[in-house]
């Protein structure tokens, strides 16, 4: 029966735009049925995730409070099968979204464990491009820590958190060439967005431009392709009026 619900949820989520009201209805009445059925957990997480950001994406108080639900859901699925890469997966974008709204001390904090779920998620399903972005967005991330914040993390933390943007472009790369064979991913808009960024960190303004101006090309009125088209905007306009 639970694997039925699960075909229906999937088929659900392929229809545009998804109704991500009725997305946690459904997986709120199912994580009730199926309460230890991880293939149910962890779509009940990013649900959550789902509706933190999309349908809360203006009203940072409700988005963590969902987020916080999801991150509970998503280490659930965790303890019921710890060699399903959903749980890790799911566990790793909800509390990297969650770090984005804590002070600087405690995202620090949070990004050993970040990694962590993102790792364990890869070596069980590497072809994921999801997975493969978020480990290049934690290398990112991390790279653009600044000078007096990586200062007062070695404070803290005997080992801070490392990375380089190299390592960075890598995984964004893997998770772009993985989205070419598998459209089904929806994470195109943030890759595009992120090939931008990297390779602007390193220097690349004329390549950085480019994946910019693929991301002004996306179609579609989603937050994800609405945030990624905003900041890509103002990524080109601030190469195009540099003057050196």
């Amino acid at each position: 029966m639970a694997d039925s619900f699960i075909e229906e949820i999937d088929a659900f989520l392929q229809v545009k735009p998804v109704d991500h009201l009725k997305e946690m209805e459904l997986l709120a009445q199912a994580a009730k049925d199926f309460p230890t059925n991880v293939e149910v957990l962890y779509r009940y997480a990013r649900a959550y995730y789902n509706q933190g950001t999309e349908t809360f994406g203006d009203d940072e108080g409700k988005m963590k409070a969902s987020l916080e639900k999801g991150l509970e859901v998503a280490e659930k699925a965790i303890e019921v099968d710890p060699s399903h890469f959903g749980g890790h997966k799911w566990a790793g974008i909800l509390l990297g979204t969650l770090g984005d709204l804590l002070p600087m001390k405690e995202k620090i904090a949070s990004a050993f464990k970040i990694k962590d779920y993102f790792v364990a998620a890869e070596k069980i399903c590497p072809e994921d491009a999801t997975v493969q972005l978020a480990l290049g967005k934690w290398c990112y991330s991390v790279s653009s820590i600044g000078f007096l914040e990586r200062q007062a993390a070695s404070i803290l933390f005997a080992t801070p958190p490392e990375s380089t943007f190299e390592e960075a472009l890598t995984y964004v790369k893997k998770s772009y060439d993985i989205i070419q064979s598998n459209p089904e991913f929806d994470t195109g808009p943030q890759c595009l967005l992120m090939m931008g960024k990297t390779y602007e960190a390193l220097k690349d303004q004329d390549t950085a431009k480019v994946w910019y101006g693929k991301v002004a090309e996306l179609t579609g009125s989603s937050f994800a392709i609405k945030e990624a088209k905003a900041e890509a905007k103002k990524k080109l306009d601030a190469i195009n009026s540099s003057w050196w």
